[in-house]
Order: C-alpha cells, then sequence, then structure tokens
C-alpha cells in the first residue's frame, strides 16, 4: 500500500491576505485547503514577519475591520 505524502507549499503574501480577507476565489480556495489540512504551510520567519506586517495595515485593520487579535491568530 502505498503512503500518501501530505503536500508542502509556500502561499506567497498576497495570495494569502487575499484568501483571508475576501472570502472568495482560488485565494479563499488555498486559505481554506490549508485549514482542513489539505497541506502544510512552509513559512520562515522573514515569510511570518511579512504577513504581520501587512494584515496589521491601518488600511486593512479599517477596511476589512481586523482586530490586533485576528491578526494574530491568523
Amino acid at each position: 500500500m502505498k503512503k500518501s505524502r501530505l503536500l508542502s507549499a509556500v502561499v506567497d503574501t498576497n495570495l494569502f491576505v487575499s484568501g483571508l480577507i475576501l472570502k472568495r476565489g482560488s485565494p479563499y480556495e488555498i486559505v481554506e485547503a490549508l485549514r482542513r489540512g489539505d497541506f502544510t504551510l512552509v513559512i520562515s520567519e522573514p515569510i511570518y514577519t511579512e504577513y504581520t506586517q501587512v494584515l496589521s495595515r491601518p488600511r486593512f485593520a479599517e477596511q476589512y475591520a481586523l482586530t490586533q487579535e485576528e491578526v494574530a491568530d491568523f
């Protein structure tokens, strides 16, 4: 019997952020696949920092009503 391997992926910041805030389209489907455990997100400290910096921008917080707690959860 063959073992299936879980996919690993690096997700571009723009794609990841779009999927988190827009709730539609391909970016959203990628985020949902991650939440279901369909693949493992590969992330480095610089990428993590970029994700949090982008999500913490006042424009995103205001436009999408993101709290600091929600940003931390993402």
